[in-house]
This record gives C-alpha cells, structure tokens and sequence, in this order.
C-alpha cells in the first residue's frame, strides 16, 4: 500500500487504511488517527 504524509500530524501513513480519509475537494490527506470519525475537511471545511 502507499504511504502519504498526513496534513494534520505529519506522520507517514497508509493510505488504503480504515479510517483515512482522502478529500476530494482540496486533497487533503488524514491518516486514520486524525481523520477516523470526522465527516468533514479541517482544511476547506466541506463534507466527504
């Protein structure tokens, strides 16, 4: 699997991983820690 750095905590993570998510708006990467439960972009605020 890839791995990508996630724009919230920095850290390389897998990007097929339950829980990450990838936003189709502005391509804002979360890892499944920090993007696990959310619904919307912390970056441009719109919804997955």
């Amino acid at each position: 699997m890839a791995k990508r750095r996630c724009d919230l905590c920095g850290k390389e993570r897998e990007v097929g991983w339950p829980g990450a998510k990838l936003c189709p708006h502005c391509g804002a990467f979360l890892c499944s820690g920090c993007g696990s439960g959310k619904s919307t972009c912390p970056f441009c605020h719109k919804s997955y």
